[in-house]
């Protein structure tokens, strides 16, 4: 999705217009033309046909030209001034009818300068058409500038002149029409126009639009612009300001071709309404466009959903809203199958067994069309024998337990579950003696209802109910209720070696409640995501049953995403004032002109960002060594395998991370520095596995990588060590932000 438009539509170009008129008397039409100099209408009318006629008597090749049109090879610009924040000669250019190439007739070239002159910079815009000797042409046409490969008849180069406007030096700046525009910005104007010299031009006028479209640019409102200025023939200058605010959202449900389907899709359209963050009145905003994409797409309803906004042709301050809608099958049965490999003893990859392993997956995204979800999965490694490893998940679940219209937006899931993962916190660590550790297996069967709110757009809580049973298993499947490590001279640990579970049975049953609240109000600026983001989550053991444990468990992180300044235009770097699409060479699209692409149309680089996240918890109470918190990994210190530094019943876990845009390139590069602590609680966890496997407790990492999508490739350095390796690792690493 493009940074300013939501919806991949280019309906915004169609509108998005400055105009910069000063409120003058428009010129007569003969004069607003601007063909030539000469003030003999005949004769300049004369000396543009000689003009686009060129060599034709001497060429006999192509189609001939209607009288007054001509074959634009070559375009110029003359008396455009060149520096920051005027627009450029490609951008003023960029959506004109006359292109190079293109056979270009009297009234287009008119329209074209009617265009030019309506950005209100200018105090004449004029053209000539000058003819090209054939050497010229075929230059032009070599360099593929003409469409083809011979010169085409008539072939000519169009110079556009401009003459820019000169008004009184301005005294005074305010803007009318902005009600969420600070007083600063207005301040800001004013201070940056003290360090020029001279009276009022174009170069005032951008440096008006740099600063005030930019403010609006920069939070997201692609529809908040300058449209025109009053006052600049006394020096008192008004900025009269657009600000685009919904008035209107369509649903549109499309079918497989994206034609609109008669009477509606099967969903219920309060379900998509309610998940949409526009309302009538507020400044369209490319944060909610995001959320809205977002929040929608999470329903699980909808193939495809995109976002048209436009102006309204009658209002360009209304902004209507269309939600374009590819509805889901609401029946889906998927079975995959995949083969486990494993290297041999001379490094080969082979398969473990010929016997596929995998899943078979149903769902029901849509019961009775209000949006009801059924699913069901199982999974197994071997499907001739599954059920040595047999895993399965159902769930059901209400997305509106109390109507669409409910504003806590509650929620209801229930689930059975079976699932089995291999324990960190039983494995080697690097300080042990070089045994290897037998993994140990954990298979948690059991139930969970859950029950969602949302309490506003960056806030939300869940509370859940969980009983499971738990039960630790080696690679035989034989119930364990202790681990081991075995060195060269046999099975070392016995008796001392940690327990795997509270019960000496291998077997735990537990109840306990679970509460969560989450307070996510990151944003996207400029393409990078910016703000903070809260999790607090507390379980709660209720200690039912003999021998069943009761505890407090409670953990927290807090993430935080900063936006810093972007390099020094000098540079030359992504992300400078160089890299950034131009806030001040807004050109508005000629109806339907031919449009060749700007070269400042394209992607926004976004800015470099600080990551800073500080994580903790604690556990009071019984605490099985499989729920112990594992220190090291991926999403804990980087540099570290999963649970390599040790299991521990207090943790603290702080990461600093600097992300920016490479140069030449849409990846981003990054440095990072992670610390993970248990601050000395290892040993309070049964059996001491931290110190049994020979872990550290606690460990520093630090690297670096590049971030290309999902993927990240990083280069992470174990501290404790001093050894670094390569990694490759997808999603991103502060979760859900």
């Amino acid at each position: 999705m493009d940074d300013d438009d939501a919806s991949g539509s280019d309906d915004e170009d169609d509108d998005d217009e400055a105009s910069g008129s000063d409120g003058e008397e428009e010129k007569e039409d003969n004069d607003e033309d601007g063909l030539s100099d000469d003030d003999d209408e005949d004769d300049a009318a004369a000396r543009r046909r000689r003009a686009a006629a060129g060599r034709a008597d001497d060429d006999d090749d192509g189609p001939a030209l209607a009288d007054g049109d001509f074959v634009c090879l070559e375009m110029k610009a003359a008396g455009l001034p060149r520096e920051e924040g005027v627009p450029t000669e490609e951008e003023l250019f960029a959506n004109l009818k006359c292109q190079p190439g293109f056979r270009c007739t009297r009234a287009e070239l008119a329209d074209d300068l009617r265009t030019l002159m309506g950005l209100g910079l200018f105090e004449d815009v004029t053209a000539d058409v000058e003819p090209l000797s054939r050497d010229e042409a075929s230059r032009l046409s070599r360099r593929g500038q003409s469409k083809g490969g011979k010169a085409p008849r008539g072939g000519s180069r169009l110079v556009v002149r401009f003459d820019q406007k000169i008004w009184p030096r301005m005294e005074s700046f305010e803007c009318k029409g902005a009600t969420v525009l600070p007083q600063s910005v207005v301040d800001r104007v004013m201070e940056e126009h003290a360090k020029t010299e001279g009276p009022s031009n174009m170069r005032t006028l951008a440096l008006v639009k740099n600063v005030v479209e930019g403010w609006y640019q920069e939070r997201g409102y692609p529809f908040s612009y300058i449209q025109t200025y009053d006052g600049m023939d006394t020096g008192k200058v008004v900025a009269n300001v657009i600000e685009g605010r919904v008035s209107q959202v369509n649903l549109v449900f499309q079918d497989d071709n994206g034609n609109p389907v008669r009477g509606g899709g099967e969903t219920d359209p309060a379900i998509v309404t309610r998940e949409l963050p526009f309302k009538e009145g507020n400044l369209y905003s490319q944060d909610d466009a995001r959320k809205a994409l977002r929040d929608v797409f999470a329903t699980n309803l909808f193939d495809n959903v995109q976002l048209a906004p436009r102006q309204s042709a009658k209002n360009e301050r209304d902004i209507e809203v269309d939600v374009l809608l590819k509805e889901r099958p609401s029946k889906s049965a998927e079975v995959e199958a995949e083969w486990q490999l494993a290297p041999t003893d001379r490094g080969i990859p082979a398969p473990v067994s010929f016997v596929p392993g995998g899943s078979v997956t149903f769902e029901h995204r849509n019961l009775q069309g209000c949006g009801n979800q059924l699913s069901a999965s199982i999974n197994t490694q071997n499907f001739l024998r599954p059920a040595e490893d047999l895993g399965f998940r159902l769930e059901y679940r209400v997305p509106f337990l109390r109507g669409p219209a409910d504003p806590a937006r509650a929620s209801l899931g229930a689930q059975a579950f079976n699932a089995r993962k291999q324990s960190p916190v039983f494995t080697a660590g690097p300080g042990g003696d070089g045994g290897e550790v037998p993994p140990v297996w954990v298979d948690r069967t059991g139930a969970k209802i859950t029950l969602h709110e949302a309490h506003s757009r960056s806030s939300k809580s869940a509370l859940s109910f969980v009983a499971q049973e738990i039960g630790t298993f080696d690679d035989q499947g034989q119930r364990v209720s202790r681990s081991a490590k075995q060195g060269r001279g046999g099975a070392a640990g016995g008796g001392a070696a940690p327990t795997t579970t509270l019960s000496p049975t291998g077997r735990d049953r537990t109840a306990f409640l679970q509460a969560s609240l989450v307070r996510d109000a990151t944003y996207f600026a400029d393409g990078a995501t910016v703000g903070p983001r809260d999790v607090l989550k507390v379980d709660q053991g209720l200690g039912l049953g003999p021998g069943a444990p009761f505890y407090n468990r409670w953990e927290a992180s807090v993430t935080r995403h900063v936006r810093l300044p972007r390099p020094p235009a000098w540079l030359g770097l992504p992300g400078n004032a160089l890299g950034a699409p131009s806030k001040t060479a807004r050109v508005h699209k000629a109806r339907g002109g031919r449009g060749r692409r700007s070269s400042s149309t394209g992607p926004q680089v976004p800015p470099p960002t600080l990551i800073v996240q500080c994580r903790a918890g604690h556990t009071t109470g019984d605490l099985p060594a499989y729920d112990a918190h594992p220190l090291g990994g991926p999403y804990s210190v980087r540099g570290y395998t999963h649970g390599e530094l040790g299991a521990v019943r207090t943790f603290l876990e702080t990461a600093v991370e600097v992300r920016a845009p490479l140069p030449w390139s849409r990846s981003l590069g990054y440095c990072f520095w992670e610390r993970g602590t248990g601050l000395g609680s290892a040993g309070t966890v049964d059996g001491n596995p931290t110190e049994y496997f020979g872990k550290a407790g606690s460990g520093t990492g630090y690297g670096a990588g590049i971030k290309a999508g999902a993927v990240r490739a990083e280069w992470a350095v174990d501290a404790n060590a001093g050894k670094g390796a390569w990694f490759v690792r997808f999603g991103e690493r502060f979760g859900g932000a």
